[in-house]
């Protein structure tokens, strides 16, 4: 592993099982495939690779079992279109990575969103040092130019986003947010069967 690559880590923290927080199997399956398509693209704005999160599993099996993507998505299509973009969920665990990599860590970066609101206390972490908040002008969609503003200069190797949800990135230039959409549309097949953690 180049120990110079910088990396985007990011989680899917949603309740699912029942309360103020709750949303379906299919809402859980769009809300997380929305964030990982804004991961994509935010790592090719700062020039980062993705590593993947665990996602929601079928809720008709378990509630709170979490999956690889290829729960979701159809891999070969996800490959085809972004092989060199993302690591696996236990990227940071595998030994290959150097440990200067593993130990370069930002803080978590908590975008107060409308959504990430109603999952945490923000008053709960405002004075724990390990999270640094961020307020965008809107809560529904932070913009292009504040993700820039708050995550290009982060020199850590690992940028840790607590989660990207009502993210909308889009590329610089018509014509390569296109071209990125198309491989959002051909690379998010539905997968045709699903694996579970045990």
């Amino acid at each position: 592993t180049n120990t110079s690559a910088k990396y985007l880590i990011y989680d899917n923290h949603i309740c699912i099982t029942g309360g103020q927080n709750y949303y379906s199997e299919h809402e859980v399956s769009k809300l997380e495939l929305d964030a990982l398509e804004n991961a994509l693209a935010l790592g090719q704005l700062l020039q980062r690779i993705v590593i993947l999160p665990a996602f929601h599993c079928d809720r008709s099996r378990k509630l709170d079992d979490l999956c690889p993507l290829n729960a979701l998505v159809r891999i070969s299509d996800f490959d085809r279109e972004f092989k060199d973009l993302y690591r696996e969920h236990t990227f940071l665990s595998n030994p290959l990575v150097p440990s200067e990599v593993k130990r370069s860590q930002s803080q978590i970066h908590f975008v107060a969103t409308h959504m990430t609101l109603r999952m945490i206390d923000i008053d709960s972490i405002s004075s724990n040092k390990e999270y640094k908040i961020l307020h965008p002008r809107e809560e529904h969609n932070p913009s292009n130019e504040e993700a820039l503003k708050w995550f290009y200069s982060v020199e850590e190797s690992v940028l840790r986003i607590h989660s990207l949800y009502d993210f909308r990135i889009e590329l610089p230039g018509g014509r390569n947010d296109h071209h990125f959409r198309e491989k959002v549309k051909l690379g998010f097949s539905s997968a045709v069967y699903r694996q579970y953690r045990t």
